[in-house]
């Protein structure tokens, strides 16, 4: 056990097309690690294993039940790293959970949750145009959550990335934070950083922000970039080859998508037209 107390560095394992990366939880040594999973049957050495049921959600939708709430999995812990079973871990938890105590120690008006500053977008609208544009979400599903944004008000610039969330436990206003966060991202396309902004913004709370690059702490992602960019979009959205019906398609939706895209960051800044 550490200085703080009982860390647990977890990992969600649902579906996965790929192997398990265990570099994601470092070796062990002080603190417990553990993944959350729908596979019965798998087995770690020296690796708890919490079963979770898929039914009847999706393998994205389920993995964020224990990402999002770990106090659910987790409630006797004192300090909950989630990783992405993608990343590598570099440092020791107990660093990262150092500095994480120290940014909620000079912000009191944040939760007991850090995350990292998205390294490339800086706002939720940023991050929903980029989904939209190259195919990850449909039409319908960028217009009806870039009008709730506007409705509800929304103006952050604070928008993080998330394949790896520090918390203390115990503390009831980051329990409630959790729980509300999951329940929006049920609503909205399957990004948890879209999520996120609403929520703060509903409840006048947010997570701590740490002031380092991710980069810091954890390599990420293991898998090259452009390999994963292109296993993101689906089949029907990769650019299809010359003179093909789909190719036309393709180009009609690009098109359609940067209109569309325009059209709404002048009704975002009126004041800019």
């Amino acid at each position: 056990m550490s200085e703080f107390g009982e860390i647990v560095v977890y990992s969600c394992f649902f579906g996965e097309p790929e192997s398990l990366n265990m570099a994601s939880m470092g070796e062990g040594r002080g603190y417990r690690r553990a993944i959350v999973t729908d596979d019965p049957d798998l087995r770690v050495p020296s690796v708890e294993m919490v079963y979770d049921d898929l039914a009847p959600l999706s393998p994205v939708r389920a993995s964020r039940r224990a990402k999002l709430m770990p106090h659910r999995y987790f409630p006797d812990a004192d300090w909950c790293i989630y990783v992405d079973n993608r990343l590598t871990l570099d440092v020791r938890p107990v660093d990262i959970v150092r500095h994480a105590q120290t940014q909620f120690s000079t912000n009191s008006r944040t939760v007991k949750r850090m995350a990292f500053r998205h390294s490339v977008r800086k706002t939720p609208f940023e991050e929903l145009d980029r989904l939209y544009s190259i195919g990850i979400i449909s039409r319908s599903d960028w217009k009806t959550t870039n009008d709730l944004f506007l409705s509800a008000g929304l103006q952050s610039d604070d928008l993080t990335m998330n394949p790896i969330l520090v918390q203390k436990m115990g503390d009831d206003a980051t329990d409630e934070l959790n729980e509300r966060w999951y329940e929006v991202f049920l609503t909205l396309p399957a990004r948890d950083q879209l999520a996120l902004p609403l929520v703060e913004h509903t409840l006048g709370r947010k997570l701590a922000r740490s002031p380092e690059h991710f980069s810091t702490f954890v390599t990420w992602p293991a898998i090259p970039r452009r390999n994963r960019a292109t296993r993101l979009l689906r089949v029907s959205d990769r650019k299809p080859k010359l003179f093909t019906f789909s190719r036309i398609g393709y180009k009609f939706r690009k098109i359609q998508s940067e209109m569309d895209i325009r059209s709404a960051q002048g009704k975002r800044n009126p004041s800019s037209e």
